[in-house]
């Protein structure tokens, strides 16, 4: 409390009041300042003073998140995120496959560790939960913080479920990716597949991956190869009664699409049937290279929908 007393002239300075905020949370809220004169209504009523106080910020900058290891660019190796770059996400995490409990994520940080990161994805299906392994590295050297954030997963259901993980800071929003995490199930073990590639000819046999093609694959498209063809065969000969086995429409997405369009072309593009032990059913993926040097994996997935 105090006095106002009435100025001994119009350049005299009026009494202040500093009103001091702490932020607790991120987002905003509405102030009210009450001065109350003494006694209260005798003959002045209260003076309200209303504010906005907004709290937190969108991170623009100063993040960086990959699937490879961060260490390495510190070093100077000519190599770049890949999933967030300077705040803003640019790729997309593959999806993590049913016999994986974890996906790990490496980070570099200008704004220290992200300790407010949150992880959801579909309850019905998997369980998701953060760890966090702390910053570490040589910031004197570069002014940076890295580190690995490892999401670990508990399937609860068979499926694909949607999840989103952003990363986040105390009183900072950063950026989300949004993959998927397959529950249960097997690869169609009715169906063959190989490929045009000549280090990698076999892509999907008595229902196994080939590891050139899965997990972080090694299998690539030379720069001058824009399309990669698969064909599609029976592992077996249908029994007496079987019907057709229908696949459907593929689906196929680029990892960096900044650098790297993709496409399903060919007779499988729409969906299809597979029914032959010797004619393959043939779809091809079509790329297009759309911004600078660099790489992208590109991830097709085909729903065996059943027989007819």
């Amino acid at each position: 409390g105090g006095v106002i007393r009435a100025p001994r002239s119009a350049e005299a300075l009026a009494e202040s009041l500093t009103v001091e905020l702490e932020c607790l949370g991120i987002g905003a809220a509405l102030v009210q300042v009450e001065l109350s004169p003494v006694d209260v209504y005798q003959p002045y009523r209260p003076v309200v003073i209303s504010f906005v106080k907004e709290c937190g910020e969108i991170v623009r900058g100063g993040f960086d998140v990959s699937t490879q290891p961060m260490a390495a660019l510190l070093l100077g190796a000519p190599q770049h995120p890949d999933l967030v770059r300077d705040g803003s996400a640019i790729g997309h995490l593959p999806a993590v496959g049913g016999g994986e409990a974890s996906a790990s994520l490496f980070w570099r940080s200008k704004l220290g560790t992200p300790s407010a990161s949150l992880v959801a994805c579909d309850p019905a299906v998997v369980d998701a939960h953060l760890e966090l392994v702390e910053a570490h590295g040589e910031p004197a050297k570069s002014g940076d913080s890295f580190g690995r954030q490892v999401v670990s997963f508990r399937c609860k259901g068979v499926g694909p479920a949607r999840c989103v993980l952003r990363f986040g800071w105390p009183l900072r929003v950063g950026p989300e990716i949004r993959f998927r995490k397959i529950c249960g199930g097997h690869a169609a073990a009715e169906i063959d597949v190989g490929s045009n590639l000549r280090e990698a000819p076999v892509v999907l046999l008595s229902g196994r991956v080939d590891s050139a093609w899965s997990g972080h694959p090694t299998a690539a498209l030379p720069r001058d190869v824009a399309t990669a063809s698969f064909a599609l065969f029976r592992h077996r000969s249908p029994r007496a009664g079987e019907g057709e086995l229908r696949v459907g429409a593929p689906a196929v997405v680029s990892m960096r699409p900044d650098l790297v369009r993709a496409k399903a072309t060919g007779p499988l593009a729409v969906g299809g049937v597979v029914n032959s032990t010797s004619e393959a059913a043939e779809l091809q993926v079509s790329t297009e290279c759309v911004g600078g040097e660099g790489a992208s994996e590109v991830e097709v997935t085909l729903p065996v929908v059943g027989r007819d």
